[in-house]
């Protein structure tokens, strides 16, 4: 018998660093509602954290589990006085360096 042989080809592609996006910086008032916007993250495989920090009691963060984070929040009366806020968002696929992205809260007084 003579030998059967097959090649074949195995591509193995580079697991890249995940994304994330932060929304703008944002300017609001106390005691008004605040416009924040939304980031994006993904990765090419599954993320093993995605973290914000450094974000203001009052700033409410809501996770779609589809690579979508909604903010809002409601500065409270005397949060200008610790003006500006920063939220700081970091992807970790825990494969890659971690990518941070933050952006700033500015918040002035209430209106008299």
């Amino acid at each position: 018998n003579t030998p059967v042989v097959r090649s074949f080809t195995i591509t193995v592609n580079p697991n890249t660093p995940p994304t994330v996006t932060a929304p703008g910086n944002v300017v609001g008032q106390e005691g008004v509602a605040l416009s924040i916007g939304n980031a994006t993250y993904g990765d090419d495989g599954p993320l093993a954290g995605l973290v914000t920090v450094a974000k203001p009691t009052w700033v409410n963060v809501a996770d779609d589990g589809a690579g979508v984070i909604s903010f809002t929040g409601t500065p409270p009366l005397g949060s200008a006085s610790a003006t500006p806020y920063t939220v700081t968002l970091t992807a970790n696929d825990g494969v890659n360096t971690p990518v941070v992205r933050s952006f700033t809260i500015t918040v002035n007084p209430a209106a008299p």
